[in-house]
């Protein structure tokens, strides 16, 4: 479900409502459970932990909607499919070598 964001879509109605982005957003947040695994063995105050991602991923989240709606969207909207995959894959990589 999660492989394509289209396909998150499950009514098909060209939009995502609140059920289809929580459902959405609980496949994505299991990164969160990597992010806690790591501080927990480091000693990292969970807590703030907690704090900073939460405020990034706002903020990154805005960052990204902003810049894809109005830069990358014009030029790069059709093949907005395969670059989000292509995206996804390189920061797998990313996440899995670091």
């Amino acid at each position: 479900m999660f492989e394509h964001a289209e396909k998150s879509d499950t009514d098909k109605s060209g939009h995502i409502d609140m059920k289809e982005a929580f459902i959405l957003a609980l496949g994505l947040t299991f990164n969160n459970l990597g992010t806690g695994i790591a501080a927990s063995i480091t000693g990292v105050n969970i807590f703030f932990t907690v704090i900073a991602t939460f405020f990034i991923s706002i903020l990154t989240i805005i960052l990204g909607e902003s810049i894809g709606k109005n830069v990358l969207g014009r030029f790069f909207g059709k093949y907005a499919p395969l670059i989000a995959g292509v995206l996804l894959i390189i920061l797998g990589f990313i996440e899995m070598f670091n």
